[in-house]
């Protein structure tokens, strides 16, 4: 049997809302593909957009999956996309990455010759577009993580990553009670995936390009609501046996965040009350974020030389703030209102197991808490 007959071997997934900007050069590389067309299938699935999304899509894409307001989230959207996909492995790629002629091709030959893969995904290359100091720090902190992290690990990254389909249905697909917008759905889904003992590689040879253009304020307010407090309110952990697993919101993070706090209190009081001994322990609590994070600093400085490097540091640091506040907020609404549910009609939809298209949200078989 042919492949033609039997389907295509990959399904390329990508899910949009208003995503006009970038999504014709985004689609635009995927067609681009050093993989045969007739080994892929291009589905596009536009979340009630309100701009172009849709006719900018019809003009690449073999399916136009087109869903109707409200618009609901990525994870939705790629749920919706994978429903009508024809390949057993399926790929997901954002609407803002742009990806190198030969990531297709990798995915495809990756499975081949590792078949106990159940994931894959891969990594920026670069600064992306921007030449700004903003995009081009948080997209070389994200590149540097990822290096830190090469190899088996413990999470997904849904920006370039490629699922094995029956691994992708035995996880439960991506969780669309808990994450209505672009939050964790994909590191939470690595961690479920993890835990069933799907391998996942993160494959450095699989690169992208940014197209997104991120700001200072976007990005605080991005990490504080759609990262730490979704990942303390659904309890993402970190996977057992997983030392060098960086992706996420791990052990040292958490202490680089307290003892960030901590600086910042003792500088204060010590400010108020001028009593050196307060701002020489705010010094002493700053000392070890500064010796942990010295291997990042030294590879902006490597990147983009020492002025970029020193400029990053105090930007850095300030993230790190906003994620320890994060994970204290996320950590007191958990315990007050308990994990994030859908409206109630949703709710009385997947309970009831009404059949609708869109379908109403469904549970996960198997609670992200058991991944860490």
């Amino acid at each position: 049997m042919s492949q033609r007959a039997a389907g295509p071997l990959l399904s390329v997934v990508v899910p949009c809302h208003d995503a006009s900007s970038t999504l014709s050069r985004a689609l635009a590389a995927i067609v681009a593909s050093d993989l045969p067309r007739e080994l892929w299938e291009l589905v596009v699935v536009d979340d009630a957009s309100t701009d172009d999304t849709a006719l900018i899509a019809a003009r690449y894409a073999d399916t136009v999956v087109r869903l109707p307001a409200p618009n609901r989230g990525p994870a939705y959207a790629r749920n919706r996309g994978v429903e009508i996909a024809r390949g057993g492995c399926i790929v997901f790629v954002d609407p803002d990455v742009a990806i190198f002629p030969d990531v297709l091709r990798r995915f495809a030959v990756s499975f081949a010759e590792r078949s106990d893969l159940g994931a894959i995904f891969g990594t920026y290359d670069g600064t992306g577009e921007s030449s700004k100091f903003f995009p081009t720090y948080r997209t070389l902190v994200q590149r540097y993580t990822h290096e830190q992290s090469a190899g088996l690990v413990g999470a997904f990254w849904a920006r370039c990553g490629a699922v094995k389909r029956e691994a992708f249905i035995e996880a439960g697909r991506f969780d669309e009670w808990r994450f209505s917008r672009r939050q964790i759905e994909d590191v939470e889904l690595g961690r479920r995936l993890h835990t069933l003992g799907h391998p996942i590689l993160l494959d450095l040879g699989v690169r992208v390009d940014n197209l997104r253009h991120t700001t200072f304020a976007s990005a605080l307010a991005s990490d504080f609501r759609d990262r730490g407090v979704p990942w303390a309110r659904a309890r993402v952990g970190t996977p057992r046996g997983r030392p060098r697993d960086r992706i996420g919101l791990g052990v040292v993070e958490r202490i680089n965040s307290a003892l960030l706090w901590l600086a910042l209190v003792t500088l204060l009081i010590g400010s108020i009350t001028a009593d050196t001994r307060w701002v020489m322990t705010s010094g002493i609590s700053l000392l070890p974020v500064l010796f942990v994070n010295r291997r990042l600093f030294g590879f902006l400085e490597q990147q983009r030389g020492f002025a970029f490097a020193f400029a990053s540091i105090p930007i850095h640091l300030i993230h790190l703030l906003s994620l320890g506040a994060a994970l204290a907020v996320g950590s007191l609404i958990r315990g007050i209102l308990g994990e994030s549910r859908p409206d109630a009609l949703v709710e009385a939809y997947g309970e009831l197991g009404v059949e609708t298209w869109p379908p109403a949200p469904a549970r996960q078989a198997m609670p992200a808490s058991s991944a860490g």
